[in-house]
């Protein structure tokens, strides 16, 4: 969604008709301590089987104000756990489902795979979506956009440049409906 910015903002009024800002972004805004919270980036994930993936982190060096929020819009039924979250020991790994209502919030350093699965029913999917939001302050916008600037930088780097332009919650700000 984001490489268009009729998605990206068709993405973000879906979010806010959906109540994200009031219930994801408040709830871990404030309990993070953060004063405010910009949604920059989506990503849309189909999975109808995996063998195999690799553990890893959406969200670093964010100053601990960054989130990947995962949820699904689509689920199986009766599926085995779907995806691995690591603890802080990298020996601890739990396996959990998707739920709908439920959003797993990953924050910086938080490593996590897709779990080994196989759905058995022909063209069966599943589908989450990760809305990757952040306070984005003088503490880590240069990071945060030497990260998504790259060989093909992301069309929504400018969001990284300060003053900030666009937050979807804190401060009076909320996400578009």
């Amino acid at each position: 969604a984001a490489w268009d910015e009729a998605a990206r903002t068709s993405f973000l009024r879906a979010l806010g008709t959906g109540g994200f800002g009031e219930t994801a972004l408040e709830g871990v805004g404030k309990y993070a301590g953060l004063s405010n919270m910009t949604c920059f980036h989506a990503s849309f994930m189909g999975i109808s089987n995996c063998d195999k993936s690799k553990t890893h982190a959406d969200i670093f060096a964010t100053e601990n104000s960054g989130f990947n929020f995962i949820f699904p819009l689509v689920l199986m039924k009766n599926s085995k756990p779907e995806f691995d979250i690591q603890g802080d020991d990298a020996n601890i790994v739990i396996g959990v489902n998707y739920e709908y209502d439920v959003a797993y919030a990953l924050g910086d350093w938080a490593y996590h795979k897709t779990r080994a699965i196989r759905y058995d029913e022909a063209g069966a999917v599943r589908i989450v979506v990760g809305a990757y939001c952040a306070e984005i302050s003088e503490k880590n916008a240069k990071m945060m956009k030497y990260i998504y600037d790259g060989e093909d930088p992301a069309p929504f780097v400018n969001q990284f440049e300060l003053p900030i332009k666009e937050v979807h919650w804190g401060n009076g700000h909320s996400l578009p409906k």
